[in-house]
């Protein structure tokens, strides 16, 4: 009885950590150029019609604008800043 309890536990622990990885590998690829995969992102990103104000210092895993670029939420990509 304990031993199946634990297999059952191991089993899904193993599944979880599966969906994890994969989950992190599919959300890592970004498809705008403009963009990169950031480990540790903002919880609130600047956008065009959003100016970065007070936001909690927190990671975020996702996709962020490269240097010089920002999210246009219209077009749902990253533009120029000079763009907006």
């Amino acid at each position: 009885m304990k031993a199946t309890l634990v297999c059952t536990l191991f089993s899904l622990l193993v599944l979880a950590a599966v969906f994890s990885t994969s989950q992190a590998a599919a959300a890592s690829d970004c498809e705008d150029p403009n963009a990169f995969y950031n480990t540790c992102g903002s919880a609130c990103p600047p956008s065009c019609q959003k100016k970065q104000t007070g936001c909690i210092d927190v990671c975020v895993p996702s996709c962020a604008c490269k240097a010089d670029y920002i999210f246009d939420e219209d077009t749902e990509k990253c533009v120029e800043k000079t763009s907006c």
